[in-house]
């Protein structure tokens, strides 16, 4: 039997951080940009300098939301004090 390899190329996506200008980014890298996350589509890549808002070569993964109500703090579960049963001992007659 051959051992014949089928190449896949990228199978995973690939985190490169912030975007940078200067960098030429390839299929399937994600990165950064004013607060959102996108993906490079183009199976050619993305040249230097296309910013990740040409749908040409990007899609938006997740949008950067709102900023919400500031809320409550509360004490992590972890840090709250275990009670403890303790031992009481027997009443004397």
């Amino acid at each position: 039997m051959a051992s014949d390899t089928l190449d896949l190329g990228r199978v995973r996506l690939v985190h490169r951080g912030a975007y940078s200008a200067s960098t030429v980014y390839e299929f399937f890298d994600c990165v950064t940009y004013n607060g959102s996350s996108y993906l490079c589509t183009a199976a050619a890549g993305s040249p230097a300098g296309t910013l990740p808002t040409v749908t040409a070569t990007w899609a938006l993964l997740a949008q950067k939301g709102d900023t919400g109500a500031k809320g409550t703090r509360q004490r992590p579960p972890s840090a709250r004090p275990i009670r403890r049963n303790r031992r009481r001992s027997p009443s004397s007659p």
